[in-house]
């Protein structure tokens, strides 16, 4: 190797943390507009400048409305019960709110190759219902074995934390760092949640930094001030806001996930005070002012 073609790999890493962040939106916030005129949701925000976008299995339907308005689906949340094996439980904590989840289980790889064919390039693993916790050592051996299968069709495999991951388990130690240690990072990755993990009592951008190399994607949503610190996910409406309307460093958590390896950031927010279309453009525009 030349000095030249040294110094250019050798500054490739500092280029690539300097670069700024593509930010994209997870649909769920959509996930009722979607449902009743999905024309209408996905133009209006393609509109305000969102190019990526990561979807929910179920959304699947939408990829022709998606590319005809230039927006790429990265990632695609699926059901747990691919892992775990639970349908009947996954079902059954669907049905008390209201939400969907499919009647029979699903092959999974029929499922990853549906992904495949979208050109999806992550699968994430979204929720455990309370049945599918406590063994989490047998949960990361499960995701690892998993994480295998997407590898072998090109796709990465990711889970999705919330609050109760970091909660002391039996023994003091808690699932969170099971998961961590137990997770191969060349199988399985993390999309870790700046509002969730705060909600849990961390400080984001530390735990962001922990992740360092088992960290792909980021959700960025906001929180409101004096949000109780807790390890479950019943929050009053009002506690969802904004990204840069609420009370977390969003600067520090962007700053630190990139430096830990994150590879595309979604805004999303669960709940929204009125039109979900106006909260994605609200936090557009904050996100959009970081990079002035």
């Amino acid at each position: 190797m030349d000095r030249r073609s040294f110094l250019l790999a050798s500054a490739a890493p500092m280029l690539n943390a300097q670069r700024p962040p593509q930010y994209g939106a997870q649909l769920y916030t959509l996930r009722n507009q979607i449902e009743k005129d999905p024309e209408t949701a996905i133009r209006r925000l393609a509109e305000i400048g969102y190019r990526e976008v990561e979807i929910v299995r179920r959304q699947l339907d939408v990829l022709p409305i998606l590319r005809k308005h230039s927006l790429i689906p990265i990632s695609c949340h699926l059901e747990s019960a691919l892992v775990t094996g639970k349908w009947a439980e996954g079902a059954a904590f669907a049905k008390r709110f209201g939400a969907t989840y499919p009647e029979k289980p699903l092959e999974a790889t029929r499922v990853l190759n549906e992904l495949k064919a979208a050109g999806i390039r992550y699968a994430v693993i979204a929720y455990l219902v309370p049945e599918e916790r406590g063994n989490y050592e047998e949960l990361a051996d499960r995701m690892n074995r998993f994480g295998r299968q997407c590898r072998e069709l090109g796709i990465q495999l990711a889970y999705h934390h919330h609050a109760f991951e970091f909660a002391s388990a039996k023994g003091g130690k808690r699932p969170i760092d099971t998961l961590t240690s137990g997770f191969d990072p060349k199988l399985v990755q993390f999309e870790a949640d700046i509002f969730w993990a705060s909600v849990a009592g961390q400080n984001p951008a530390e735990f962001l930094k922990l992740l360092r190399g088992k960290l792909a994607l980021v959700h960025l949503k906001d929180k409101a001030q004096n949000t109780a610190h807790q390890f479950h996910e019943m929050l009053p409406p009002e506690a969802f806001r904004e990204v840069g309307s609420g009370s977390l460093d969003i600067r520090a958590a962007i700053a630190a996930a990139s430096t830990a390896g994150a590879k595309h950031f979604f805004v999303e927010q669960d709940e929204c005070p009125g039109d979900p279309i106006e909260s994605l453009r609200k936090s557009w525009a904050y996100l959009s002012s970081l990079r002035a």
